[in-house]
């Protein structure tokens, strides 16, 4: 028998919390709600600058959504370039956010890693994450797959910015602590400092690898195409077990849950395994093509991104069909978003989602859609970020890093969030 990394009791337990914690989550949302609206009609009052294109006439139909209107404007618009330079032309389009709340400075982590913000970590059931952390601010590790890139992105401080070729990367980003990021290769996994970009660790003995994720023991899983799961030790990176499914060739992004199980991405299949190789329960769906990623909510729900079906779609925790989907091709502006593939998502501490919208293979696609979304817990987009297209080819992946801490291991099978191992 394969050994899993958390005895059953433990999960039993740790199940009973996460269902505490979702009643507790509601209940603080609905007291959140009404400081949101108070601190809403004082902020209408601001002083907002406005760039007089799209990105204003986003900012007014979020404004009316009940979000805080924040467009990008002047001098003051952030603009990612190579080396931190500014670009006149495809600037960020701020949408929404807590425009002038700028809140304390956080302070830097060992090794020179970014600053978490505004009060240091968000709490992970945070309803005023926004606020302590506005989006005009917004700290980003970026994945453009198009130009075989990761980019560090601080709209506050573009003079921060950073950008690393990455020719041998698969998916999934990770902060693995000690400001050390992890990425997928094809043939393994890498290590970066989050604070340059320098790649520190190479491990390239494993064909076929599709994605890498850390475990909270310290393992390192690999997902390969076959499917099998290889789950190296922390010191030697030598496979300690193994675990196989047979039948789910197109694997990409495998997450473990809380209980103990796997989450088995694979083309239009999302299928669940345990430790020992077993598929508990499969899904089909002919609108999903090639989907990567799936996370497993506190209120057990599945949240998955269906990819060439550029949704996210919700399924329940019983019958595992879907009950609600955000996005979509005909979504609302969908001619300016171009909605094309969901791949790689975040799931914020308020409850937003943060999705990649990846538009094809090459480095000519900078100019297509908009590529980085953010959904609130209804499916609207609050906020967006428009890629410069002289930077920019083709997003695949968005980690927004305010509120996270690099020095620790960062896992999302606890509760579908990045959560930090203290």
């Amino acid at each position: 028998m394969i050994r899993t990394s958390r005895p059953a009791a433990f999960l039993q337990s740790e199940s009973v919390v996460f269902e505490k914690w979702s009643l507790q989550r509601a209940a603080k949302r609905g007291v959140a709600l009404l400081g949101t609206l108070l601190f809403l009609g004082a902020s209408a009052c601001g002083s907002a600058q406005s760039d007089g294109d799209s990105g204003a006439a986003q900012a007014g139909a979020a404004a009316s959504a009940g979000a805080v209107a924040a467009s990008a404007g002047g001098a003051g618009t952030p603009a990612v370039a190579m080396g931190g330079a500014a670009s006149s032309a495809g600037a960020p389009s701020l949408t929404a956010g807590a425009a002038g709340v700028a809140g304390a400075a956080g302070v830097a982590g060992a090794a020179g890693a970014p600053s978490a913000g505004s009060g240091g970590t968000a709490s992970y059931d945070d309803p005023q994450f926004e606020v302590k952390f506005p989006p005009d601010k917004r700290r980003m590790l970026i994945r453009d797959e198009g130009n075989s890139n990761i980019h560090y992105v601080n709209l506050a401080n573009p003079a921060e910015n950073w950008v690393t070729k990455a020719t041998g990367w698969a998916r999934g980003m990770q902060l693995v602590g000690n400001g050390v990021l992890l990425g997928g290769r094809q043939d393994g996994y890498e290590e970066y400092d989050i604070k340059t970009g320098a790649i520190i660790k190479q491990v390239k003995s494993f064909p076929n690898t599709q994605s890498a994720y850390r475990m909270e023991n310290g393992e390192t899983m690999l997902a390969q195409n076959g499917t099998t799961l290889s789950f190296l030790e922390p010191k030697t990176d030598v496979v300690k077990h193994k675990i196989t499914y047979a039948g789910y060739g197109y694997i990409r992004m495998v997450r473990p849950t809380p209980q103990g199980t796997f989450l088995l991405p694979a083309d239009q299949n999302l299928a669940e395994g345990d430790a020992d190789g077993k598929i508990l329960w499969s899904l089909h769906q002919p609108g999903w093509g090639h989907i990567w990623e799936a996370l497993r909510l506190p209120d057990k729900r599945i949240v998955v991104a269906s990819a060439f079906g550029s949704t996210l779609d919700f399924l329940d925790p019983d019958t595992h069909m879907i009950v609600n989907s955000f996005g979509g091709k005909k979504m609302p502006d969908a001619a300016n978003i171009n909605p094309n593939f969901f791949g790689e998502f975040q799931i914020l501490p308020n409850g937003n989602f943060m999705a990649s919208n990846w538009q094809g293979h090459g480095g000519s696609n900078g100019s297509k859609g908009i590529q980085i979304l953010e959904f609130d817990p209804t499916g609207k987009v609050v906020w967006s970020y428009k890629q410069d297209a002289a930077v920019y080819s083709s997003i695949q992946g968005v980690m927004v890093l305010d509120g996270l801490d690099p020095q620790y291991l960062h896992i999302e099978h606890l509760n579908g969030m990045w959560t930090p191992v203290k």
